[in-house]
């Protein structure tokens, strides 16, 4: 945007006056002023955007991380009870997936 908007008064008068020598119709010669407010204007909207969606990720990511501790405090639990598996059904999570007591393949 800054390029757009520092060059617009130059560009304005330089192209409308030799707009058939750069190789661009009049209309789209004058316009170059139009198009670089209308950019500006959704440039600015999108960034607005942007904005306004940082906090409302942080609330997000925050819910997350607190309801992923809630798990992790549950999984806590349940492998220091006799029957973790009675835990994780009521839970009606799956339970986590058994690690392998044999050594890897050698390769």
């Amino acid at each position: 945007m800054p390029f757009y908007e520092s060059h617009n008064p130059q560009h304005n008068l330089a192209w409308a006056a030799n707009a058939v020598a750069i190789g661009l119709p009049a209309a789209q010669a004058t316009a170059f002023p139009t198009l670089t407010k209308a950019a500006r204007t959704v440039f600015d909207g999108a960034q607005n955007a942007r904005n306004a969606a940082q906090p409302a990720t942080t609330t997000q990511d925050a819910a997350l991380n607190s309801a992923a501790d809630l798990i992790r405090v549950l999984k806590g639990f349940a492998e220091q009870q006799p029957s973790p598996a009675a835990v994780y059904a009521t839970a009606q999570i799956p339970p986590p997936p058994r690690q392998s007591l044999s050594a890897p393949p050698y390769i």
